[in-house]
C-alpha cells in the first residue's frame, strides 16, 4: 500500500516499489529527493522534462525504478532520451528494472547499489 504522506508531500501517486525503496534508503540514513521534477530542453533533448524517482543533489545521481512497462519500445526510447539528457548535464543515472511485487532480495540489491553510488564522492 502506498504511503499517503509520501503522495501528499511529493505530489503524485508512486509505485509501491518506490515507496518501499524510499523508506529503505531513509532507514540507511540517506536523504534522496523523491519524485524530483527536472526540466529539460525539448529543442536539445527531444523531451520536455521528467520526474526523477530519487535524486541525490550533492553528488548528481538520478535513480529510476523501472517496472515492466519500461520494456515497451515507446517507453524505452523515452528513457534513452532522459538518460542522454541527464548525462549531458553530468548527472549519473542508475536504472533498476523490477517485476512487481518487489522481492526482498531485489530490494536489498537495489538499495545496496544506490547507497554505494550515493556515497561515492565525485570530483
Amino acid at each position: 500500500m502506498t504511503n499517503k504522506y509520501f503522495i501528499r508531500k511529493h505530489g503524485r501517486s508512486v509505485s509501491n516499489a518506490e515507496d518501499i525503496v524510499h523508506q529503505a534508503l531513509i532507514n540507511r540514513g540517506l536523504q534522496p529527493h523523491a519524485n524530483y521534477p527536472f526540466e529539460l530542453d525539448y529543442e536539445k533533448d527531444g523531451i520536455h522534462g521528467t520526474k526523477i524517482d530519487f535524486y541525490f543533489t550533492n553528488n548528481r545521481l538520478a535513480v529510476f525504478l523501472d517496472g515492466p512497462h519500461h520494456l515497451k519500445l515507446r517507453q524505452s526510447r523515452k528513457d534513452s532520451l532522459i538518460n542522454s539528457a541527464l548525462e549531458r548535464r553530468n548527472i549519473r543515472v542508475l536504472r533498476f528494472g523490477y517485476k512487481p511485487p518487489l522481492r526482498k532480495w531485489r530490494l536489498m540489491e537495489i538499495v545496496e547499489e544506490i547507497q554505494n553510488e550515493a556515497e561515492t564522492k565525485i570530483p
